[in-house]
């Protein structure tokens, strides 16, 4: 709340001691995220966290944790409906307790039984507009410093609900790849600020719980999707311009429950900005002023227990103005410790350039073998429950989304199978370039793709050994038949039947024959639990859909599997 700020005087001793609390540790601030209308700096080597009107310090290690972010802002409130009171009622005694329990190493759970930290996690967890906070400072003036929340469950104070993101009960994920085509020009990206708002109301659908990003080429459209997913009330993220070094992060202690994986294929640069319900990037170094970040983002509805990124070594062309390359997510779908899903998203090389799609391929299978790399030297070490199959426990589910930019296999009659009319596009008036777009077809169904799925198999055979390892273009294996077209240029008239509905891809900007260039690549997984398809379906399925950019999405429900 900017309102806020016009109350300053009524927390000057507290705004005081932030701004001299800034100055004496900026240099050790590693970095800053916004909660709500307070500003939360990370600092490296600070005992704990304070807060000081809407300064909040926390330990570098703590500043992903929203728990404790909440239980500070708590405090923040705090100081809020106490002004000048508040060093005396809150600060002082706070400050006491905390020594306390690390003298004596008490049990940290007491500690934030009592006052004033009780009353904190309750301010911290519920939902305030001004006049409700402007309230409770009249109130104040005539009741003593203690507000609860009968039997101390905030959920059943009236008007203050709590926003939470847990998983839910039904065993399923329901999971989104999308090239979203959010280049901030008009001429490369019809229609940009529409559809960031039209994803934004998608995200707030909630028919998703894992969904991954692509070409989200603009530092604003991130920041609009990343308030979407978390909420305004639920503001705990940072967007691209605060993304740090995997290979620092990685080095450093996990942080808040999330640990950053240094598992990139080359020594090239690659940035991230991470949270418990999201990753975003890779970036490049910081001095390149040209050149855009990967456009890549990962978000879930569960929490992201592990992360990390690399960009891709060899771009040609326009791809050059950007950092290509890899978003992973670990994320944890259950209670038990090896209860979590390994989850990718990418864009490789666009247009004419094979060779660089398959270094960009390359790098993507490494880098994949060394994230679950970790799986298989856990499995070394033993497995807790005993089912071992072969020498070890398997491998974790593995799914793989984004735009590869390869032509998929074009079954026969895919016209009509895909609601496309016939005799149009470029070829429409000319049977030699009809002849030319077959035998285009036939050659990429010949060369890359076979090449690409040469490529996935021999690294599902590199694995296979003793793991039970096998992965798969999930379209492909759910429905050879179908040519489940993702893409098709602005020269094609469409039916009522296709995702486009009858006008034809009014988004894309170049001609060209549909295809089939976004994938779900997927392994089901063989260690505690599986995950089974149970739909898979183009994202919007059908004309009466909304249509988010000029490419189409891919959706598909999974239902997890007990393998024990």
């Amino acid at each position: 709340m900017k309102i806020r700020r016009l109350l300053f005087l009524w927390e000057l001793p507290q705004l005081f001691l932030g701004f001299f609390m800034y100055a004496l540790l900026r240099k050790k601030i590693t970095y800053r995220q916004s909660y709500r209308d307070a500003s939360v700096f990370a600092v490296k080597g600070f005992p704990g966290g304070i807060s000081l009107s809407w300064f909040i310090f926390i330990n570098e290690n703590e500043a992903a944790d929203v728990q404790v972010v909440r239980h500070e802002y708590g405090h923040s409130i705090q100081s809020l409906i106490l002004g000048w009171l508040y060093l005396i009622i809150v600060g002082l005694p706070s400050i006491i307790r905390a020594s306390k329990w690390n003298r004596l190493k008490l049990d940290i759970k007491d500690y934030y039984r009592g006052f004033p930290e009780n009353w904190a996690n309750v301010l911290g967890k519920a939902v305030f507009n001004f006049m409700a906070i402007l309230l409770l400072i009249i109130i104040m003036h005539g009741i003593p410093a203690s507000i609860s929340c009968k039997n101390s469950n905030i959920a059943n104070c009236k008007n203050q609900p709590v926003i939470t993101y847990q998983q839910t009960d039904t065993g399923k994920l329901n999971i989104l790849t999308q090239n979203m085509m959010l280049i901030p020009f008009g001429f490369v990206a019809p229609q940009f600020k529409y559809r960031t708002a039209l994803l934004a109301e998608t995200l707030k659908k909630g028919d998703f719980n894992i969904i991954g990003l692509q070409e989200i080429f603009s530092d604003t459209a991130q920041d609009n999707i990343l308030e979407a997913w978390h909420g305004k009330d639920e503001n705990l993220w940072t967007g691209i311009k605060e993304a740090r070094e995997v290979s620092v992060l990685a080095a450093e202690k996990k942080r808040s429950g999330i640990q950053i994986i240094d598992a990139k294929p080359n020594t090239l640069p690659a940035k991230i900005s991470v949270g418990p319900y999201y990753v975003l990037g890779p970036d490049c170094n910081s001095i390149n002023l040209f050149k855009q970040d990967s456009g890549l983002m990962i978000l879930s509805r569960f929490h992201v227990i592990a992360a990390s990124a690399f960009s891709f070594s060899q771009m040609e062309g326009s791809d050059r103005l950007a950092n290509k390359g890899v978003l992973y997510a670990r994320i944890k779908t259950g209670p038990g410790e090896n209860d979590y899903i390994h989850f990718f998203t990418t864009h490789l090389q666009s247009h004419d350039y094979p060779e660089a799609r398959l270094s960009n391929l390359k790098e993507l299978l490494s880098f994949v073998s060394n994230i679950i790399a970790g799986d298989l030297k856990q499995n070394k070490s033993g497995c807790s429950n005993g089912n071992l199959k072969g020498d070890f426990g398997g491998i974790n589910p593995v799914i793989i989304t984004g735009d590869i930019n390869i032509r998929a296999f074009v079954p026969e009659g895919w016209a009509k199978k895909a609601g496309i009319v016939e005799n149009t596009g470029p070829d429409s008036k000319d049977k030699e370039a009809k002849n030319k777009l077959s035998l285009t077809y036939a050659y990429d169904e010949q060369v890359e793709y076979e090449s690409f799925m040469d490529e996935i198999n021999n690294f599902t055979n590199a694995l296979n050994t003793d793991q039970y390892f096998y992965l798969k273009d999930l379209w492909a294996d759910l429905y050879p038949a179908e040519p489940g077209f993702t893409w098709m240029g602005k020269d094609w008239q469409t039916s009522e039947s296709n995702p486009y509905g009858t006008d034809g891809n009014q988004y894309a900007i170049e001609e060209g024959p549909p295809e089939r260039i976004d994938y779900i690549l997927f392994f089901a997984g063989s260690r505690d639990f599986s995950l089974k398809p149970q739909n898979l379906v183009l994202y919007p399925a059908n004309g009466s859909g909304i249509q988010l950019s000029d490419h189409l999405g891919i959706s598909c429900s999974l239902q997890l599997v007990d393998n024990l």
